[in-house]
């Protein structure tokens, strides 16, 4: 005889089986994910900058946005200087030469590297913002290279048609240009300013500033020196924090966030911008690409109105041979794309250094 009972059984469970939900992996949330914020940290990149007279001025923080040669940092991160250097996560020096277009009001400032890089421009995120999402910064507070902190976004609000993000995670002096990621690991805001009073009570200009800005250049470049130039309106207000939905007891800050600037760091010498001349040169930038070879005694002679011939003799270099090969005779050769120094002495005992920037064939 049929067990009808037993087949009633096995159809339940069979449309139990197919009516449950099968678990899904979603992927790792960023801030959960070393090896994703491991990879960002390649984008992001510490700045010095430097006055005319070679002193270092402060250090701040950037990322590159849109393609290889441009980033993006604070405006206040660059007053004042003539020469922007930027030290990448893997240990590379570039030349920052050029301001694109730069705001005051919004403290922002869009740059172009000398030539293109190896590192790769972040992400944007288009999606709209809520309280209470997961954030991580990478930024150099206190010099310190691309440290990492997470926390939440505590506020977004529009102030004097900038719209501003308040955070929890910390930054310091130096995380000025930083970038801020949401936890799908895109770029959210600028790390730009802090209240000194009260707990971590931090502000970032959104990345929507950035995009606004980048529509209005116009394709001028401007020498760092001029990046007054640059600028399209007046001076920064001062952000204030709004308050949130909930009316509370506590009384406004009414201190102003102040501007994340480091001390000054050890100094490193300023690209020369030499013309010929009867004095001996101290500093000379060369660009070279993968492949080729150059002899640094000429390239010397060329930059002084008498030819010394062999004026000078190499005895000090900090590039990576596997990067930069250098003979005792001053030739160099190209290995692989990076920044490099190389010194030497001239003939009356004074330094001569090259600043070598190697970019792709």
């Amino acid at each position: 005889m049929h067990n009808y009972r037993r087949d009633i059984i096995f159809l339940l469970l069979f449309i139990t089986v197919l009516t449950c939900p099968f678990p899904t992996f979603a992927e790792t949330n960023f801030s959960e994910n070393p090896d994703a914020i491991e990879k960002a940290a390649l984008s992001v990149v510490r700045l010095t900058t430097y006055d005319a007279n070679d002193n270092p001025i402060m250090q701040g923080s950037g990322f590159l946005v849109f393609d290889n040669m441009t980033l993006v940092t604070n405006f206040h991160v660059i007053e004042g200087a003539t020469l922007i250097i930027a030290d990448s996560d893997d240990n590379y020096e570039y030349f920052v030469t050029k301001v694109l277009i730069a705001s005051k009001k919004k403290d922002l400032a869009i740059l172009r590297f000398m030539a293109p890089t190896v590192m790769q421009p972040l992400e944007i995120a288009e999606t709209q913002l809520k309280r209470g999402e997961k954030i991580v910064a990478i930024g150099s507070p206190k010099g310190l290279k691309n440290s990492v902190s997470f926390g939440n976004i505590s506020n977004i609000y529009l102030e004097d048609d900038i719209n501003w993000i308040q955070f929890t995670a910390p930054i310091s002096h130096g995380s000025s240009g930083g970038a801020l990621f949401n936890d799908s690991g895109k770029v959210i805001g600028i790390t730009s300013a802090s209240f000194e009073e009260g707990q971590n009570i931090n502000l970032a200009v959104s990345i929507d500033e950035v995009i606004k800005l980048w529509h209005e250049w116009e394709g001028n470049a401007y020498n760092v020196s001029s990046y007054l130039l640059a600028c399209i309106d007046t001076p920064t207000p001062t952000p204030t924090i709004k308050p949130t939905a909930i009316p509370t007891n506590t009384p406004k800050p009414t201190n102003t966030p102040k501007p994340t600037k480091t001390p000054k760091p050890t100094s490193t010498p300023k690209v020369s911008t030499n013309k010929k001349t009867n004095q001996l040169p101290s500093k000379i930038h060369l660009l070279m690409k993968v492949g080729e070879t150059v002899n640094l005694k000429t390239k010397y002679n060329a930059n002084i109105s008498q030819n010394l011939n062999n004026a000078f003799t190499i005895y000090w270099k900090s590039d990576n041979n596997k990067g930069l090969r250098i003979t005792d005779s001053g030739k160099a050769t190209a290995v692989s794309v990076g920044s490099y120094t190389i010194t030497a002495k001239n003939n009356t005992g004074k330094t001569v250094t090259f600043y070598i920037t190697v970019i792709k064939k």
